[in-house]
Protein backbone atom coordinates (compact mmCIF):
# COMPACT_ATOMS: atom_id res chain seq x y z
CA UNK A 1 0.00 0.00 0.00
CA UNK A 2 1.61 3.43 -0.68
CA UNK A 3 0.31 6.97 0.05
CA UNK A 4 0.23 9.58 -2.33
CA UNK A 5 1.95 12.31 -0.72
CA UNK A 6 2.05 15.79 0.80
CA UNK A 7 1.86 18.98 -0.32
CA UNK A 8 2.64 22.59 0.79
CA UNK A 9 2.51 26.00 0.49
CA UNK A 10 3.49 29.23 2.06
CA UNK A 11 3.05 32.99 1.61
CA UNK A 12 5.41 35.30 3.73
CA UNK A 13 5.06 39.34 3.85
CA UNK A 14 8.93 39.77 3.45
CA UNK A 15 12.16 37.45 3.42
CA UNK A 16 12.08 34.06 1.42
CA UNK A 17 10.99 30.74 1.80
CA UNK A 18 12.59 28.21 0.93
CA UNK A 19 14.23 26.94 4.20
CA UNK A 20 10.26 27.20 5.95
CA UNK A 21 9.38 24.92 2.82
CA UNK A 22 12.12 22.56 3.32
CA UNK A 23 11.31 22.33 7.09
CA UNK A 24 7.75 21.39 6.02
CA UNK A 25 8.29 18.96 3.59
CA UNK A 26 10.91 17.43 5.84
CA UNK A 27 8.31 17.43 8.40
CA UNK A 28 6.02 15.47 5.80
CA UNK A 29 8.53 12.77 5.05
CA UNK A 30 6.34 9.84 5.69
CA UNK A 31 3.77 10.80 3.13
CA UNK A 32 6.39 9.84 0.44
CA UNK A 33 9.87 9.21 0.12
CA UNK A 34 10.23 9.04 -3.89
CA UNK A 35 10.90 12.52 -4.82
CA UNK A 36 10.69 15.88 -4.00
CA UNK A 37 10.35 19.59 -4.67
CA UNK A 38 9.60 23.13 -4.27
CA UNK A 39 9.02 25.57 -6.52
CA UNK A 40 9.48 29.49 -5.60
CA UNK A 41 7.95 32.26 -6.94
CA UNK A 42 10.19 35.78 -7.77
CA UNK A 43 8.23 38.77 -9.55
CA UNK A 44 6.01 36.48 -11.00
CA UNK A 45 9.08 34.05 -12.36
CA UNK A 46 9.12 30.44 -11.07
CA UNK A 47 12.44 28.87 -10.13
CA UNK A 48 12.28 24.99 -9.06
CA UNK A 49 14.54 22.48 -7.32
CA UNK A 50 13.04 18.73 -7.71
CA UNK A 51 14.74 15.73 -7.44
CA UNK A 52 14.30 11.96 -6.43
CA UNK A 53 14.89 10.59 -3.41
CA UNK A 54 14.64 11.65 0.20
CA UNK A 55 13.68 15.84 1.15
CA UNK A 56 17.23 15.58 2.53
CA UNK A 57 19.17 14.05 -0.41
CA UNK A 58 17.13 16.15 -2.62
CA UNK A 59 18.28 19.75 -1.28
CA UNK A 60 21.87 18.46 0.10
CA UNK A 61 24.49 21.02 -0.48
CA UNK A 62 26.11 20.32 -4.19
CA UNK A 63 28.74 21.22 -6.55
CA UNK A 64 27.61 23.27 -9.45
CA UNK A 65 28.65 21.47 -12.29
CA UNK A 66 29.80 24.52 -14.18
CA UNK A 67 32.00 25.28 -10.70
CA UNK A 68 33.77 21.69 -11.27
CA UNK A 69 34.27 22.05 -14.78
CA UNK A 70 36.33 25.36 -14.15
CA UNK A 71 38.26 23.77 -11.76
CA UNK A 72 39.39 21.00 -13.60
CA UNK A 73 39.80 23.32 -16.92
CA UNK A 74 41.84 26.06 -14.46
CA UNK A 75 44.25 23.01 -12.81
CA UNK A 76 44.51 21.01 -16.17
CA UNK A 77 46.34 24.46 -17.82
CA UNK A 78 48.78 24.84 -14.91
CA UNK A 79 50.02 21.66 -15.77
CA UNK A 80 48.49 19.73 -12.79
CA UNK A 81 48.64 15.77 -13.56
CA UNK A 82 45.37 13.81 -13.45
CA UNK A 83 45.90 12.30 -9.69
CA UNK A 84 46.93 15.62 -7.69
CA UNK A 85 43.72 17.28 -9.62
CA UNK A 86 41.59 14.65 -7.96
CA UNK A 87 43.50 14.68 -4.99
CA UNK A 88 42.59 18.73 -5.09
CA UNK A 89 39.46 18.02 -5.84
CA UNK A 90 38.32 16.02 -2.65
CA UNK A 91 40.34 18.15 -0.77
CA UNK A 92 38.04 21.29 -1.68
CA UNK A 93 34.92 19.76 -2.27
CA UNK A 94 33.93 21.63 1.02
CA UNK A 95 34.36 24.87 0.03
CA UNK A 96 33.13 24.32 -3.63
CA UNK A 97 29.61 23.42 -2.34
CA UNK A 98 26.84 25.53 -2.65
CA UNK A 99 23.50 25.62 -0.76
CA UNK A 100 20.85 24.54 -2.66
CA UNK A 101 17.99 26.45 -0.75
CA UNK A 102 19.72 29.77 -0.69
CA UNK A 103 19.10 29.86 -4.73
CA UNK A 104 15.28 29.65 -4.10
CA UNK A 105 14.88 33.15 -3.51
CA UNK A 106 11.46 34.50 -3.05
CA UNK A 107 8.31 34.93 -1.20
CA UNK A 108 5.85 32.11 -2.15
CA UNK A 109 6.51 28.89 -2.86
CA UNK A 110 4.59 25.45 -2.85
CA UNK A 111 6.02 21.88 -2.27
CA UNK A 112 6.00 18.29 -2.71
CA UNK A 113 6.93 14.93 -1.42
CA UNK A 114 5.50 12.02 -3.97
CA UNK A 115 5.07 8.74 -3.69
CA UNK A 116 3.20 7.27 -7.05
CA UNK A 117 -0.05 5.83 -6.81
CA UNK A 118 -0.52 7.06 -10.51
CA UNK A 119 2.31 7.37 -12.80
CA UNK A 120 5.65 5.31 -12.86
CA UNK A 121 8.44 6.26 -10.41
CA UNK A 122 10.26 8.58 -12.75
CA UNK A 123 12.24 12.45 -12.94
CA UNK A 124 9.33 13.34 -15.75
CA UNK A 125 6.43 12.91 -13.10
CA UNK A 126 8.10 14.69 -9.33
CA UNK A 127 5.98 17.66 -8.65
CA UNK A 128 5.65 20.51 -8.33
CA UNK A 129 4.49 20.48 -11.74
CA UNK A 130 4.50 23.40 -14.05
CA UNK A 131 2.90 24.61 -16.88
CA UNK A 132 1.59 27.80 -18.16
CA UNK A 133 -1.43 29.60 -18.48
CA UNK A 134 -2.54 32.99 -20.84
CA UNK A 135 1.53 33.14 -21.18
CA UNK A 136 2.44 33.07 -17.28
CA UNK A 137 3.60 30.22 -15.43
CA UNK A 138 2.27 28.49 -12.93
CA UNK A 139 2.76 25.26 -10.53
CA UNK A 140 0.64 22.56 -8.62
CA UNK A 141 1.05 19.98 -6.35
CA UNK A 142 -1.30 17.00 -5.81
CA UNK A 143 -1.82 14.62 -3.03
CA UNK A 144 -5.17 12.16 -4.51
CA UNK A 145 -5.88 9.70 -7.23
CA UNK A 146 -7.75 11.02 -10.13
CA UNK A 147 -10.41 8.92 -11.26
CA UNK A 148 -12.07 8.45 -15.12
CA UNK A 149 -9.43 11.05 -16.59
CA UNK A 150 -9.14 9.12 -19.71
CA UNK A 151 -12.06 11.51 -21.76
CA UNK A 152 -10.31 14.97 -20.10
CA UNK A 153 -6.39 13.51 -21.34
CA UNK A 154 -8.21 12.55 -24.51
CA UNK A 155 -10.05 16.26 -25.18
CA UNK A 156 -6.56 18.48 -23.73
CA UNK A 157 -5.18 16.16 -26.22
CA UNK A 158 -7.36 17.21 -29.35
CA UNK A 159 -6.92 21.41 -28.04
CA UNK A 160 -3.00 20.69 -28.98
CA UNK A 161 -1.92 19.93 -25.57
CA UNK A 162 1.32 17.31 -25.43
CA UNK A 163 1.23 15.37 -22.36
CA UNK A 164 4.95 15.04 -21.07
CA UNK A 165 4.09 12.21 -18.17
CA UNK A 166 2.24 9.62 -16.48
CA UNK A 167 0.83 11.50 -13.37
CA UNK A 168 -3.21 12.06 -13.35
CA UNK A 169 -1.79 15.44 -11.90
CA UNK A 170 -0.92 16.31 -15.72
CA UNK A 171 -4.73 16.59 -16.54
CA UNK A 172 -4.73 19.71 -14.05
CA UNK A 173 -2.15 21.30 -15.87
CA UNK A 174 -3.80 20.41 -19.20
CA UNK A 175 -7.16 21.82 -18.35
CA UNK A 176 -5.52 25.15 -17.19
CA UNK A 177 -3.44 25.40 -19.78
CA UNK A 178 -6.41 24.81 -22.23
CA UNK A 179 -8.53 26.91 -20.36
CA UNK A 180 -9.98 29.88 -22.70
CA UNK A 181 -10.47 32.19 -19.05
CA UNK A 182 -8.25 34.85 -18.98
CA UNK A 183 -8.52 34.93 -14.68
CA UNK A 184 -6.43 32.50 -13.34
CA UNK A 185 -9.22 31.57 -10.52
CA UNK A 186 -12.06 31.73 -13.05
CA UNK A 187 -10.51 29.21 -15.02
CA UNK A 188 -9.57 27.03 -11.88
CA UNK A 189 -12.83 27.50 -10.75
CA UNK A 190 -13.94 26.08 -14.24
CA UNK A 191 -11.73 23.11 -14.55
CA UNK A 192 -12.32 21.93 -10.96
CA UNK A 193 -15.59 20.65 -11.07
CA UNK A 194 -14.51 18.50 -14.20
CA UNK A 195 -12.13 16.28 -12.06
CA UNK A 196 -13.36 13.47 -10.35
CA UNK A 197 -11.73 11.44 -7.17
CA UNK A 198 -9.38 12.94 -4.84
CA UNK A 199 -7.30 15.57 -4.91
CA UNK A 200 -6.24 18.16 -2.36
CA UNK A 201 -3.76 20.48 -4.25
CA UNK A 202 -1.11 23.40 -3.07
CA UNK A 203 -1.00 25.69 -6.32
CA UNK A 204 1.37 28.78 -6.91
CA UNK A 205 0.67 31.67 -9.45
CA UNK A 206 2.07 35.13 -9.76
CA UNK A 207 2.03 36.07 -6.10
CA UNK A 208 -1.01 34.16 -5.32
CA UNK A 209 -0.72 30.69 -3.19
CA UNK A 210 -3.87 28.75 -3.29
CA UNK A 211 -5.14 25.63 -1.23
CA UNK A 212 -8.02 23.29 -2.72
CA UNK A 213 -9.68 20.29 -1.91
CA UNK A 214 -11.94 17.82 -3.04
CA UNK A 215 -15.54 18.09 -2.69
CA UNK A 216 -15.32 14.49 -0.69
CA UNK A 217 -12.68 15.93 1.39
CA UNK A 218 -10.90 12.75 0.60
CA UNK A 219 -7.22 13.80 1.25
CA UNK A 220 -6.43 16.12 4.54
CA UNK A 221 -5.52 19.71 3.97
CA UNK A 222 -5.02 22.34 6.99
CA UNK A 223 -3.85 26.03 6.53
CA UNK A 224 -2.25 28.14 9.57
CA UNK A 225 -0.56 31.58 10.44
CA UNK A 226 2.28 32.66 11.87
CA UNK A 227 3.17 36.91 12.31
CA UNK A 228 1.52 38.02 8.89
CA UNK A 229 2.67 34.32 7.01
CA UNK A 230 0.02 32.01 5.26
CA UNK A 231 1.04 28.72 5.43
CA UNK A 232 -1.17 25.64 3.55
CA UNK A 233 0.05 22.06 4.64
CA UNK A 234 -1.02 18.01 4.23
CA UNK A 235 -0.74 18.08 7.75
CA UNK A 236 -0.51 20.24 10.87
CA UNK A 237 2.62 18.52 12.25
CA UNK A 238 4.20 20.56 9.24
CA UNK A 239 2.95 24.39 10.61
CA UNK A 240 3.95 23.15 14.18
CA UNK A 241 7.72 22.90 13.29
CA UNK A 242 7.73 26.48 11.67
CA UNK A 243 6.26 27.60 14.74
CA UNK A 244 3.06 28.46 13.14
CA UNK A 245 -0.75 28.22 14.78
CA UNK A 246 -3.15 25.95 13.14
CA UNK A 247 -5.99 28.21 11.93
CA UNK A 248 -8.37 25.00 10.96
CA UNK A 249 -9.15 22.72 7.81
CA UNK A 250 -9.38 23.89 4.41
CA UNK A 251 -13.24 22.61 3.77
CA UNK A 252 -14.74 20.09 0.82
CA UNK A 253 -14.99 21.90 -1.96
CA UNK A 254 -13.30 24.59 -0.85
CA UNK A 255 -10.64 27.21 -2.22
CA UNK A 256 -8.23 28.89 0.22
CA UNK A 257 -6.80 32.19 -1.40
CA UNK A 258 -3.85 33.93 0.05
CA UNK A 259 -2.62 37.15 -1.44
CA UNK A 260 -1.33 40.46 -0.15
CA UNK A 261 -1.38 39.56 3.37
CA UNK A 262 -5.40 38.32 3.10
CA UNK A 263 -6.90 35.26 2.87
CA UNK A 264 -10.10 34.82 0.76
CA UNK A 265 -12.15 31.45 1.21
CA UNK A 266 -14.84 30.37 -1.38
CA UNK A 267 -16.58 26.86 -2.60
CA UNK A 268 -16.36 25.83 -5.78
CA UNK A 269 -18.03 22.94 -5.77
CA UNK A 270 -21.69 22.71 -5.32
CA UNK A 271 -23.33 20.63 -1.95
CA UNK A 272 -19.50 19.56 -1.05
CA UNK A 273 -19.22 17.74 2.35
CA UNK A 274 -16.87 15.63 4.56
CA UNK A 275 -18.57 12.11 3.01
CA UNK A 276 -14.83 10.86 2.13
CA UNK A 277 -12.49 11.73 4.71
CA UNK A 278 -9.75 8.87 4.18
CA UNK A 279 -10.23 6.67 7.43
CA UNK A 280 -6.53 5.29 7.09
CA UNK A 281 -5.40 9.02 8.00
CA UNK A 282 -6.46 8.04 11.20
CA UNK A 283 -5.17 4.48 11.06
CA UNK A 284 -1.44 4.92 9.89
CA UNK A 285 -0.77 7.28 7.12
CA UNK A 286 -0.92 10.94 9.10
CA UNK A 287 1.96 11.02 11.88
CA UNK A 288 0.55 10.94 15.49
CA UNK A 289 1.33 14.46 16.32
CA UNK A 290 -1.35 15.54 13.70
CA UNK A 291 -4.59 17.09 14.15
CA UNK A 292 -7.34 15.91 11.80
CA UNK A 293 -10.72 17.41 12.29
CA UNK A 294 -9.68 18.55 15.77
CA UNK A 295 -8.41 15.44 17.02
CA UNK A 296 -4.79 14.73 17.95
CA UNK A 297 -4.28 11.43 16.02
CA UNK A 298 -2.43 9.97 18.91
CA UNK A 299 -5.60 9.99 20.91
CA UNK A 300 -7.41 8.59 18.20
CA UNK A 301 -5.15 5.66 17.90
CA UNK A 302 -4.34 5.11 21.47
CA UNK A 303 -8.29 5.02 21.84
CA UNK A 304 -8.35 2.42 19.08
CA UNK A 305 -6.22 0.43 20.97
CA UNK A 306 -8.28 0.70 23.86
CA UNK A 307 -11.74 -0.38 22.16
CA UNK A 308 -9.51 -3.42 20.44
CA UNK A 309 -9.07 -5.02 23.86
CA UNK A 310 -12.41 -4.67 24.77
CA UNK A 311 -13.10 -6.70 22.02
CA UNK A 312 -10.46 -8.84 21.66
CA UNK A 313 -8.69 -9.21 24.88
CA UNK A 314 -5.83 -11.44 25.63
CA UNK A 315 -6.25 -13.08 29.25
CA UNK A 316 -3.59 -14.98 28.96
CA UNK A 317 -1.18 -12.46 27.69
CA UNK A 318 1.87 -11.03 30.16
CA UNK A 319 3.13 -8.32 27.92
CA UNK A 320 1.84 -5.40 25.55
CA UNK A 321 4.57 -4.78 22.68
CA UNK A 322 3.93 -2.67 19.10
CA UNK A 323 5.26 -3.35 15.94
CA UNK A 324 6.71 0.26 15.55
CA UNK A 325 6.71 3.04 15.38
CA UNK A 326 2.63 2.60 13.47
CA UNK A 327 1.49 0.68 16.39
CA UNK A 328 3.02 2.82 19.29
CA UNK A 329 -0.08 4.34 20.01
CA UNK A 330 -2.76 1.27 20.04
CA UNK A 331 -0.53 -0.89 21.71
CA UNK A 332 -0.37 2.04 24.82
CA UNK A 333 -4.38 2.11 24.27
CA UNK A 334 -4.27 -1.95 24.38
CA UNK A 335 -2.03 -1.42 27.57
CA UNK A 336 -3.93 1.08 29.41
CA UNK A 337 -7.07 -0.74 28.97
CA UNK A 338 -6.01 -4.04 30.12
CA UNK A 339 -3.61 -2.90 32.77
CA UNK A 340 -1.30 -5.42 31.21
CA UNK A 341 2.71 -3.57 31.01
CA UNK A 342 3.13 -2.55 27.64
CA UNK A 343 7.06 -1.43 26.11
CA UNK A 344 7.77 -0.20 22.60
CA UNK A 345 11.39 -1.90 22.89
CA UNK A 346 9.86 -5.40 22.72
CA UNK A 347 10.69 -4.38 19.01
CA UNK A 348 13.85 -2.17 18.41
CA UNK A 349 12.77 0.24 15.32
CA UNK A 350 15.88 0.87 13.27
CA UNK A 351 15.11 4.72 12.37
CA UNK A 352 17.76 4.61 9.91
CA UNK A 353 15.05 2.96 7.51
CA UNK A 354 12.23 4.88 5.97
CA UNK A 355 8.14 3.84 5.85
CA UNK A 356 8.89 0.39 4.04
CA UNK A 357 5.28 0.71 3.68
CA UNK A 358 5.33 3.19 0.64
CA UNK A 359 8.78 1.63 -1.22
CA UNK A 360 7.78 1.37 -4.76
CA UNK A 361 9.73 -1.76 -5.22
CA UNK A 362 8.01 -5.00 -3.60
CA UNK A 363 11.67 -6.73 -3.20
CA UNK A 364 13.39 -3.16 -1.65
CA UNK A 365 10.06 -3.39 0.74
CA UNK A 366 11.01 -7.00 2.02
CA UNK A 367 14.74 -6.08 2.36
CA UNK A 368 13.83 -3.58 4.41
CA UNK A 369 11.56 -5.47 6.52
CA UNK A 370 14.38 -7.24 7.50
CA UNK A 371 16.91 -4.57 8.57
CA UNK A 372 13.53 -2.72 10.06
CA UNK A 373 12.81 -4.98 13.12
CA UNK A 374 15.12 -6.66 15.85
CA UNK A 375 14.07 -8.24 18.65
CA UNK A 376 15.40 -7.61 22.48
CA UNK A 377 15.21 -11.23 23.88
CA UNK A 378 15.97 -10.18 27.46
CA UNK A 379 12.15 -8.40 27.51
CA UNK A 380 10.48 -10.78 25.36
CA UNK A 381 11.81 -14.29 26.14
CA UNK A 382 9.42 -16.81 27.53
CA UNK A 383 6.56 -14.59 27.74
CA UNK A 384 2.83 -14.75 25.87
CA UNK A 385 2.75 -11.02 24.48
CA UNK A 386 -0.05 -9.11 22.65
CA UNK A 387 1.93 -7.38 19.28
CA UNK A 388 -0.36 -4.77 18.50
CA UNK A 389 -0.09 -3.39 15.13
CA UNK A 390 -1.97 -1.01 12.66
CA UNK A 391 -2.99 -2.85 9.75
CA UNK A 392 -2.44 -6.12 7.55
CA UNK A 393 -2.28 -4.78 3.98
CA UNK A 394 0.08 -7.58 2.02
CA UNK A 395 0.87 -9.61 4.73
CA UNK A 396 4.81 -8.98 4.41
CA UNK A 397 5.42 -7.77 7.93
CA UNK A 398 3.12 -10.44 10.09
CA UNK A 399 5.71 -13.05 8.97
CA UNK A 400 8.47 -10.92 9.79
CA UNK A 401 7.41 -9.82 13.11
CA UNK A 402 6.59 -13.79 13.82
CA UNK A 403 10.09 -15.12 12.78
CA UNK A 404 12.08 -12.70 14.94
CA UNK A 405 9.84 -12.85 18.44
CA UNK A 406 9.95 -17.12 17.33
CA UNK A 407 14.01 -16.56 17.46
CA UNK A 408 13.61 -14.78 20.90
CA UNK A 409 12.28 -17.48 22.13
CA UNK A 410 8.49 -16.10 22.07
CA UNK A 411 6.50 -18.53 24.06
CA UNK A 412 3.02 -17.34 22.39
CA UNK A 413 1.40 -14.10 20.28
CA UNK A 414 -1.63 -12.69 20.20
CA UNK A 415 -1.98 -10.73 17.26
CA UNK A 416 -4.27 -7.31 17.76
CA UNK A 417 -4.74 -4.88 14.58
CA UNK A 418 -6.22 -1.47 15.41
CA UNK A 419 -7.91 -1.65 11.51
CA UNK A 420 -10.54 -3.80 10.51
CA UNK A 421 -9.57 -6.40 7.57
CA UNK A 422 -8.34 -4.55 4.08
CA UNK A 423 -10.39 -6.62 1.81
CA UNK A 424 -10.82 -4.20 -1.22
CA UNK A 425 -9.25 -2.40 -3.30
CA UNK A 426 -8.18 1.68 -3.29
CA UNK A 427 -8.51 3.91 -6.47
CA UNK A 428 -8.54 7.68 -4.67
CA UNK A 429 -4.90 7.52 -3.14
CA UNK A 430 -3.78 4.75 -2.01
CA UNK A 431 -1.39 2.08 -4.23
CA UNK A 432 -3.21 -0.98 -3.58
CA UNK A 433 -5.28 -1.04 -7.21
CA UNK A 434 -5.95 -4.88 -7.65
CA UNK A 435 -7.51 -7.47 -5.32
CA UNK A 436 -4.24 -9.83 -5.86
CA UNK A 437 -1.88 -7.18 -3.83
CA UNK A 438 -4.05 -7.63 -0.68
CA UNK A 439 -3.42 -10.92 1.76
CA UNK A 440 -7.38 -10.75 2.62
CA UNK A 441 -8.11 -11.78 -0.89
CA UNK A 442 -6.24 -15.46 0.03
CA UNK A 443 -6.74 -15.21 3.08
CA UNK A 444 -10.45 -14.48 4.14
CA UNK A 445 -10.44 -15.42 7.66
CA UNK A 446 -8.50 -14.70 10.89
CA UNK A 447 -7.47 -18.62 11.12
CA UNK A 448 -6.16 -18.71 7.20
CA UNK A 449 -4.00 -15.86 8.04
CA UNK A 450 -2.56 -17.61 11.42
CA UNK A 451 -2.10 -20.79 9.38
CA UNK A 452 -0.15 -18.34 6.79
CA UNK A 453 1.85 -17.18 8.99
CA UNK A 454 3.10 -20.51 10.97
CA UNK A 455 3.78 -22.13 7.59
CA UNK A 456 6.08 -18.76 6.71
CA UNK A 457 8.09 -19.36 10.08
CA UNK A 458 7.43 -22.70 11.65
CA UNK A 459 6.37 -20.95 14.77
CA UNK A 460 4.53 -23.63 17.22
CA UNK A 461 3.63 -22.09 19.74
CA UNK A 462 -0.20 -20.16 20.16
CA UNK A 463 -1.26 -17.94 17.90
CA UNK A 464 -4.51 -15.64 17.92
CA UNK A 465 -5.68 -12.61 15.89
CA UNK A 466 -7.99 -10.35 16.23
CA UNK A 467 -8.81 -6.78 14.22
CA UNK A 468 -10.56 -3.73 15.29
CA UNK A 469 -14.33 -3.24 14.27
CA UNK A 470 -15.58 -0.94 12.23
CA UNK A 471 -17.62 0.59 14.19
CA UNK A 472 -15.27 0.77 16.90
CA UNK A 473 -12.63 2.36 14.21
CA UNK A 474 -15.24 5.41 13.72
CA UNK A 475 -16.07 5.84 17.59
CA UNK A 476 -12.21 6.45 18.03
CA UNK A 477 -12.14 9.16 15.30
CA UNK A 478 -15.14 11.25 17.24
CA UNK A 479 -16.80 11.49 13.73
CA UNK A 480 -19.16 8.84 11.92
CA UNK A 481 -19.37 6.84 9.31
CA UNK A 482 -20.57 9.36 6.77
CA UNK A 483 -17.84 11.10 7.07
CA UNK A 484 -15.59 8.93 5.50
CA UNK A 485 -14.58 6.95 2.95
CA UNK A 486 -14.39 3.06 4.28
CA UNK A 487 -13.49 1.28 0.64
CA UNK A 488 -10.95 -0.22 1.62
CA UNK A 489 -12.82 -2.33 4.68
CA UNK A 490 -16.60 -2.66 3.04
CA UNK A 491 -16.20 -1.32 -0.84
CA UNK A 492 -18.01 2.15 -0.14
CA UNK A 493 -16.24 4.71 -2.09
CA UNK A 494 -17.32 8.28 -2.32
CA UNK A 495 -16.54 8.10 -6.05
CA UNK A 496 -18.21 6.00 -8.14
CA UNK A 497 -16.10 3.93 -9.84
CA UNK A 498 -17.64 2.90 -12.79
Amino acid sequence: MHESCGVFGIWVPEGNVATDSYFGLLQMQHRGQESAGIVVSQEGKLFSHLGMGTVDRVFAEEIPEEKLVKNIVELHEKGISQKDTIAYLKENKVTMKESILEKLKGRIAIGHVRYSTTGASMVANIQPMMGWFQGRQFAVSHNGNLVHTQKLREECGKKGYQFRTTTDTEIIVALMATSQKKDFIEALLEVLPQLEGAFSLAILFEDIVIGVRDSFGIRPLCWGTRNGTYIISSESCALDVLGARLGGEVAPGQMIIFKDGKEKRLFWAKNPSLSGLCIFEYIYFARPDSIIEGKTLYRVREKMGMLLFEEHPAPKAGLVISVPDSGNAGAFGYARQSKLPVTTYGLFRSHTIGRSFIEPVVEIRKLLLKLKFNPIPEIVQGLRLVVVDDSIVRAFTSPRVTQLLMEAKVKAMDFRIFSPPIRFPCYLGIDTPTLGQLARTEYKTNEEIIQYLRKKTGFQGELTLGHLSLDSTIKATGLVEKNFCTGCFDRNYPVPLE
